[in-house]
């Protein structure tokens, strides 16, 4: 799975994409396939969790990545206070210098905020996707 979330992340190397570019919106799209991904592992890893996961869905292809990052924080502190993790999972708040610009229409800002986003959600979403495998071995397939 790291191989696939490594692959994702080569991927991501090309040019800064124009605001209706479709492959940014599907990059970003995946980050939020693995959130889901990364929560229904800690289901079937973990105890199970009386606490709503709070809706941080927002609109727009600059919104995206820092609803993402949010919402990110919110299963990764979850999933911390319960699983064994390596550290880079669990230390702390992910907050990207850009976290605080919200909506920045630059095209030239969107590829490193996709870039560091996915970065740190892969390496997260590899690691939960692990822990769950042996429960549900298709648990994190992309397609």
């Amino acid at each position: 799975m790291r191989l696939l979330a490594v692959a994702l992340l080569a991927a991501s190397a090309a040019p800064a994409p124009a605001a209706d570019d479709p492959s940014a919106a599907i990059e970003v799209g995946r980050f939020g396939v693995m959130l889901d991904q990364a929560e229904a592992a800690q289901k079937l890893a973990m105890p199970a969790s009386d606490e709503p996961a709070p809706d941080l869905s927002t609109g727009g292809i600059y919104r995206q990545p820092v609803a993402t990052v949010l919402r990110y924080n919110v299963i990764a502190e979850r999933v911390c206070r319960g699983a064994v993790l390596p550290k880079a999972d669990c230390e702390g708040p992910f907050t990207p210098s850009w976290l605080g610009l919200g909506a920045v229409d630059d095209p030239a800002r969107l590829r490193p905020m996709i870039d560091e986003a996915g970065a740190r959600i892969g390496t997260f979403w590899s690691d939960m996707c692990e822990k769950a495998r042996s429960r549900d071995e298709h648990l994190c397939d992309i397609e």
